[in-house]
């Protein structure tokens, strides 16, 4: 049995880390994924500091952030644009044409402008973000997700009715989505209006490419 394609709360507990910027020229935005101009290393940012200066609490971190490396949360493609050392060249973010983008290096200043997109340079190394025990501080992040939930039909051998069976409880979603094991999923569905942990995640395929993931889940509520 198949609820109607609905819309449910996903939540992620992640380790969030600290990197230090300084010379921004415009506001990163919470949600975006930041970029790496020299290292191509990305993460998600939960929170911001203030445009010239501060520190970005970031997760799901892949590669190694550069001290003094610019950073920006557009991302990056092959297109130049103007600059002023002739072995540097800095990349457009993608979409955007070369003439509302200028960058100065000159010694340790760099700077960009530009509407709608964030820009500092790296000041520091990232470090774990710590609660006030000390230890590695985990955030909850939620996000929604374009779902149906199922599972199967039994009879109830004493009742004799058809009952639901929450042995074979899950939940379709698309590629795009990204489930995993531990995360939580709320919905107000009717007959699914629960909250669930996902306890399993397999992806289906269809000639070959991926088509959709299925999820186990467990109720908790």
């Amino acid at each position: 049995m198949f609820s109607a394609p609905h819309t449910a709360t996903a939540q992620r507990m992640v380790q969030t880390f600290n990197l230090g910027y300084d010379n921004g020229t415009s506001a990163f935005t919470p949600g975006a994924t930041l970029y790496g101009v020299t290292s191509r290393a990305t993460a998600t940012i939960l929170s911001t500091g203030d445009i010239n200066s501060g520190t970005l609490i970031i997760f799901d971190i892949v590669g190694v952030f550069q001290d003094n490396e610019v950073i920006t949360d557009t991302e990056i493609s092959e297109s130049s644009i103007e600059y002023t050392v002739p072995h540097v060249k800095p990349k457009l973010p993608q979409g955007e044409s070369a003439s509302r983008y200028n960058i100065l290096l000159n010694n340790d200043e760099i700077g960009l402008s530009g509407a709608g997109v964030g820009f500092a340079v790296v000041n520091g190394n990232v470090s774990e973000t710590l609660d006030v025990y000390g230890q590695p501080s985990k955030t909850p992040v939620t996000s929604l997700i374009s779902c149906r939930f199922f599972n199967t039909v039994v009879l109830d051998p004493v009742s004799g009715k058809v009952v639901y069976s929450e042995d074979n409880l899950g939940v379709m979603y698309g590629p795009g989505t990204n489930l995993l094991l531990g995360d939580t999923l709320t919905s107000t569905d009717a007959g699914y209006a629960f909250t669930f942990t996902v306890s399993g995640v397999k992806p289906s395929t269809a000639l070959g490419i991926l088509h959709h993931y299925t999820a186990k889940l467990t109720r908790v509520s």
